[in-house]
């Protein structure tokens, strides 16, 4: 504290910080320390005044949040990761869905009645809106997508196609 002093004294500026005092238990804490410099009609530093206050619940709430913030981090990339993972992996099943459904429909559409057509083109279109939201979700862009994306708009040039 003495440097302190001495430091305030001479510069005549505030100086402020935070000391850590272990207690002989081992509890920590954390003191605010600031210290003013005190000063004659000269404007000449004669002396300081000292603060002293705890800080020890901010410092704590200080490290709470940026460890729960680390794990927020972390579990976000984790979730990330398993979003693309989930994602990719339904693309295969998806496009089976709408192939074995288009190949229903070219080679048997004379021997359906309407009701079953129009079952196998509402499957269609939704296997082809379910890849577009899964494409989306693999970009992981942060911006709202205002447009389809190239691969929602082959889809969407295809099922126009088909109808």
């Amino acid at each position: 504290m003495e440097f302190a002093d001495a430091q305030v004294r001479e510069t005549g500026e505030l100086r402020e910080s935070i000391e850590i005092l272990r207690r002989p238990d081992g509890k920590i804490y954390y003191l605010q320390v600031i210290q003013l410099p005190i000063q004659d009609e000269n404007g000449h530093t004669v002396g300081t005044q000292t603060f002293f206050g705890d800080v020890s619940s901010l410092k704590q709430t200080e490290e709470d949040r940026n460890r729960y913030a680390a794990e927020l981090e972390r579990s976000n990339r984790d979730l990330e990761q398993f979003a693309y993972s989930v994602s990719h992996d339904l693309q295969s099943p998806l496009r089976t869905i709408a192939n074995y459904c288009d190949l229903l429909q070219r080679r048997y559409s004379q021997d359906l009645n309407d009701e079953a057509v129009d079952f196998l083109t509402s499957t269609v279109e939704a296997t082809h809106r379910m890849r577009c939201l899964l494409s989306r979700s693999e970009q992981h862009t942060s911006e709202p997508q205002s447009r389809p994306n190239p691969v929602c708009r082959l889809l969407l040039a295809k099922k126009k196609s088909i109808s």
